[in-house]
C-alpha cells in the first residue's frame, strides 16, 4: 500500500524533490531474500491417532471444504443439415420420448435451415452452426441450473419455516434477494439474436420458469412478513421490558423520596422542640417531662409508619 501511495503521489504531482525520486527509486529496485524449509507431513502420520468422533466434528464445522460444485448433465443429439435427407424428425422423437409421437409441426423454424424443439427434460435442435449450437446449449444448461437454484431455494425455505428457523430465514432472504437481482435473467440472451431469442422463449417456457420464480417470490413475500412480524415481537418485548424498568426506578425513587420527608418532617419536630426550649428556657426536668408525655408517642408513631411502608 505505502508503495502504491508513493507512486500515485509521484504521478499526481507536478514536481518532485530529489529524495522524493531516490525514495521512489530503492522502493522499486528493493529486494527480500528468504529462506525456506519443506517438512513432509508423512514422518507424522504414524504418531496421529484420530478418532471417529474427531473425524465427525471437524466433518460438521467443514462441510463446505467436501462440498462439491454443481454439475449439469446435458444429453444431445446434433444433427448436420447435409444428413437431413436422410434422418427424420422421428429420430429426435424417438430420443426426446422413446417413441415417435412427436411430430414434425411441434418443430419451430427458426432460420431457414434450423429448427428447434423443446420437450419434456430435453431439446432438439437442428442447425449446421457449430458455434449456434454451443450457444443453444448453453441456454438449455442455463435453463437448468435456474430451475435447480429455485427448487433448492424453495425447499430451503420451507424447511426453515417449518423449523422456525428465523435466522436462517434472514439468510436465505438476503440470498434469494441477491440471487434475483443479480443472477436471475428472465432473458439471459442478446435479444438482438432472432433465434436465440425464440429458442429462449421456448426452453423458459417449456421448464416452467416464470411459475417457479413467481412461486419462489412469492414465498419471499411471505418470509418479509414473518420476519417483520418477529422483529415487531422482539421490539414490543423490549419496549415492555423498559417500561418496566423504568417503573421499578420510578418505584424506588418514590420510595428514596418518601424515606426522606419521613427523616425531615422528624428533623423538623426535633428542631422546633430546640426552638421552644430556647424561648421559654425550660429547665432539663420540663424536656424530660415534654418529651415522655407528647414528643416521644410522635416519634413512635412516624418511625412505626416508616417500618410498615419498607416492609411493604
Amino acid at each position: 500500500m505505502t508503495r502504491r501511495q508513493l507512486s500515485q503521489a509521484l504521478v499526481a504531482t507536478e514536481f518532485n524533490l530529489p529524495y522524493q525520486e531516490t525514495l521512489q527509486q530503492d522502493l522499486q529496485n528493493q529486494t527480500r531474500n528468504i529462506r525456506f524449509a519443506t517438512v513432509s507431513a508423512k514422518q507424522f502420520e504414524a504418531d496421529v491417532d484420530v478418532s471417529e468422533e474427531e473425524i465427525k466434528t471437524y466433518y460438521q464445522t467443514n462441510q463446505v471444504r467436501f462440498e462439491n460444485k454443481e454439475k449439469v448433465k446435458v444429453n444431445f443429439i446434433r444433427l448436420n443439415v447435409d444428413d437431413i435427407a436422410k434422418q427424420s424428425f422421428a429420430t429426435i422423437s424417438q430420443y426426446i420420448r422413446g417413441s415417435a409421437t412427436l411430430e414434425a409441426k411441434q418443430f419451430i423454424e427458426t432460420t431457414n435451415n434450423r429448427c428447434f424443439v423443446a420437450d419434456r427434460d430435453a431439446i432438439g435442435y437442428v442447425s449446421n452452426s457449430q458455434s449456434q449450437f454451443e450457444r443453444v446449449m448453453l441456454c438449455l444448461a442455463l435453463a437448468v441450473a435456474y430451475r435447480s437454484v429455485i427448487h433448492d431455494f424453495m425447499n430451503k425455505v420451507t424447511q426453515a419455516t417449518n423449523s422456525e428457523n428465523i435466522d436462517q430465514l434472514l439468510v436465505l432472504y438476503r440470498q434469494i434477494l441477491s440471487f434475483n437481482a443479480g443472477n436471475y435473467f428472465r432473458y439471459p440472451v442478446d435479444l438482438n439474436s432472432h433465434e436465440l431469442r425464440i429458442i429462449w422463449d421456448t426452453i423458459h417456457k417449456n421448464w416452467c420458469l416464470q411459475e417457479l420464480n413467481q412461486e419462489l417470490t412469492n414465498q419471499l413475500t411471505a418470509v418479509a412478513e414473518l420476519l417483520r412480524a418477529e422483529q415487531d415481537r422482539k421490539d414490543a418485548e423490549t419496549k415492555e421490558d423498559l417500561a418496566k424498568l423504568e417503573s421499578a426506578n420510578a418505584e424506588q425513587q418514590a420510595k428514596r423520596e418518601n424515606s426522606f420527608n419521613r427523616k425531615a418532617t422528624i428533623a423538623g419536630v426535633f428542631l422546633g422542640v430546640l426552638s421552644v426550649l430556647a424561648l421559654v428556657e425550660l429547665t432539663p426536668q420540663h424536656f424530660t417531662s415534654a418529651y415522655t408525655n407528647w414528643l416521644q408517642p410522635i416519634v413512635n408513631t412516624v418511625v412505626t409508619t416508616s417500618q410498615a411502608e419498607t416492609k411493604k
